[in-house]
């Protein structure tokens, strides 16, 4: 569990990813770590800080508690909160949480990345920059495992 209550704001989802992001160790299944409800719905995030909001909650293995009205959410809202390529990677049944792969920069790019049970990666690129960037991922980074 995350020290700081998440608020529907971007600093504040980016903060308890980071916190998340430490955690990481000690997850596995039946054991998750929280980072705190989604804030998808509610005002204070764009709809791609929502979008990257809930996509970060699944890389990250995160129990997907809905902080909004549900009476009273949006198509849009919907959308992200039942896509269901993207629910997919939250019920892997390997258990193991996504972390951040990216070595530090000064443009805000993230590679994130998360083991699945079928042998495969998923990748998730962040950007918490303000413009457009670049962003590269190697295979060194994402370690995906050797075939057999």
């Amino acid at each position: 569990m995350t020290r700081h209550a998440l608020q529907a704001n971007w600093d504040s989802v980016m903060r308890n990813l980071d916190e998340n992001n430490g955690m990481a160790p000690v997850a596995r299944v039946g054991h998750y770590n929280d980072p705190d409800m989604l804030e998808v719905g509610n005002q204070g995030l764009s709809e791609v800080e929502a979008k990257s909001h809930f996509a970060l909650w699944n890389i990250i293995m995160a129990p997907l508690l809905i902080g909004t009205d549900v009476t009273a959410m949006t198509d849009e809202v919907l959308a992200i909160l039942t896509a269901d390529e993207v629910l997919a990677v939250n019920k892997d049944t390997l258990g193991k949480q996504g972390v951040r792969v990216s070595p530090a920069n000064t443009t805000g790019s993230e590679v994130w990345a998360r083991q699945m049970s079928d042998r495969s990666v998923v990748v998730g690129l962040l950007n918490r920059g303000d413009s457009s960037t670049n962003i590269t991922v190697t295979w060194d980074m994402i370690s995906l495992p050797a075939s057999e």
